[in-house]
C-alpha cells in the first residue's frame, strides 16, 4: 500500500477511506481477539 495512491484514491472515491476504515476495524477486532 502507497500512501501516496492512498491519498489518490480518497481524492477521487471516498469509498476508499471507507474501506480503509473497515479494514483497520477488522485488524483491531483481530489483534483484540
Amino acid at each position: 500500500m502507497d500512501l501516496v495512491a492512498l491519498t489518490g484514491l480518497w481524492e477521487v472515491k471516498p469509498v476508499g477511506v471507507i474501506a480503509l476504515v473497515i479494514s483497520l476495524a477488522a485488524l483491531w477486532l483481530a489483534l483484540r481477539s
